[in-house]
């Protein structure tokens, strides 16, 4: 686990899961593409997976409120509910320069598949380049949700597909 500061606070964590757990969740997530995917729509997420297996490995290593200890700069909340997707991009797609909608407190993106594509690129308050988190499969990025701070985007490039699970910290729906 390597915390950074430059954009803004993020942690990179290579070999999230456990070996056979992240083979189970990468076969159970290209599984799930190849039974529910759109070829014609260029991003889908699929918030409420059918499998239970998939269910089982992400929450081996769940974002917990604790985590939070190490962004003390976090948006405030009053309770947090665990939220977890499945998403699928089809290239060419890039996703705008973004700094997460306002229920999110924690977010944690995990590559998945293929074995090459592009990571996740981090911009600083003024939307200026900084750097890319590279993509490696089993790759967790881990970062708070900052107003006007944690800007950032990604993209898949044309002829590729890019699988990625999900995990947020969320504020109650009531909030």
């Amino acid at each position: 686990m390597v915390m950074y500061t430059d954009p803004w606070p993020h942690i990179v964590i290579h070999n999230y899961y456990d070996d056979k757990v992240f083979e189970t969740l990468r076969r159970e997530a290209k599984r799930l593409v190849r039974d529910n995917v759109d070829t014609t729509i260029r991003k889908q997420e699929f918030a409420m997976p059918e499998s239970d297996i998939i269910k089982t490995c992400i929450n081996s290593r769940p974002l917990s409120e604790k985590m939070l200890i190490d962004f003390p700069t976090h948006r405030s909340y009053e309770k947090l509910n665990l939220f977890w997707e499945v998403n699928f991009l089809i290239g060419p797609f890039r996703y705008p320069i973004h700094d997460e909608s306002h229920r999110k407190i924690l977010s944690s993106v995990v590559y998945i598949d293929p074995e090459e594509n592009s990571g996740t690129y981090l911009y600083d308050k003024n939307k200026k380049f900084s750097r890319q988190v590279d993509w490696s499969p089993n790759t967790a990025l881990i970062f708070p949700a900052i107003d006007g701070v944690t800007w950032h985007d990604y993209d898949c490039p044309k002829g590729k597909y890019r699988i990625t699970v999900n995990q947020f910290l969320e504020r109650s729906k009531n909030e």
